[in-house]
């Protein structure tokens, strides 16, 4: 029935006056009825009534606003994404819901049917957003299977962001980015190198002179915990970058 409502052009334009005098709207006064994460959005049914011009847009767009700024509708990917497309941005009111959420699933297959252009862009934005808490945003960017094409080049990223798109590998290994988190990043690049060491690191050599890793990362990296004792670098490779370091 509250759905019912919502898709009534009336709602939004009717004015009531409370006790007190104040004058206020039908659609304000509904929706403080309402508990928290209480209305199912379906953007779709939405959309269909203003295309058949049952709903006026403008009324469409004000629920929609309402619904994630009250927290009145259910924090899924439909209502999250409805409302980024709006404002082709996060905003406080919409980090905010998202945050609350209790038990975020978002949804690839909705994500995958936004124009291209729109699912950069999210992509992007989220990347960007420092205002999610990093639970959410791992969850997030996890469920996209994006990354970063050859460089990175965003600098502003916190480290415990930085250390997630890492691990998801969103932001790739190589020369390029190795410099760039140098210049920008200097305190997590040995985490980017160390990240990709069993994968990368098949003989010392290699990542020494292919991907340009300076000696005293080199040495850095053979003495992290995270590696010494885990058969990830042998004696062998051990012994060789000895060699280079006193070659060079």
């Amino acid at each position: 029935y509250i759905v019912e409502l919502l898709q009534r052009n009336e709602v939004y334009e009717s004015v009531l006056t409370t006790e007190n005098g104040v004058s206020e709207r039908q659609i304000d006064r509904i929706l403080q009825s309402l508990p928290d994460n209480n209305i199912n959005f379906n953007s779709d049914d939405f959309r269909q009534l203003v295309e058949e011009d049952i709903l006026e847009e403008g009324n469409y767009l004000t629920l929609l606003s309402l619904l994630v700024q009250t927290s009145k509708a259910v924090v899924n990917t439909d209502i999250i994404l409805s409302y980024f497309t709006e404002n082709q941005n996060y905003d406080d009111s919409l980090t905010k819901f998202i945050n609350n959420a209790t038990n975020l699933k978002f949804e690839k297959a909705v994500f995958n049917s936004l124009k291209e252009e729109e699912q950069d862009n999210f992509f992007t934005k989220t990347v960007e957003c420092m205002e999610l808490d990093d639970t959410v945003y791992e969850h997030i960017l996890s469920k996209l299977g994006w990354y970063c094409i050859d460089t990175f080049e965003e600098s502003g990223i916190e480290s415990s962001k930085l250390r997630i798109l890492i691990d998801l590998e969103i932001i790739q290994f190589n020369s390029k980015n190795i410099e760039f988190f140098r210049d920008n990043y200097p305190e997590d690049a040995l985490y980017l190198i160390k990240k990709h060491l069993s994968e990368y690191l098949d003989t010392a050599s290699k990542i020494y002179q292919e991907y340009e890793v300076p000696k005293i990362d080199v040495v850095q990296i053979l003495q992290s915990p995270a590696v010494v004792g885990k058969g990830i670098v042998t004696v062998e490779m051990f012994n060789m970058v000895q060699k280079l370091i006193e070659l060079d």
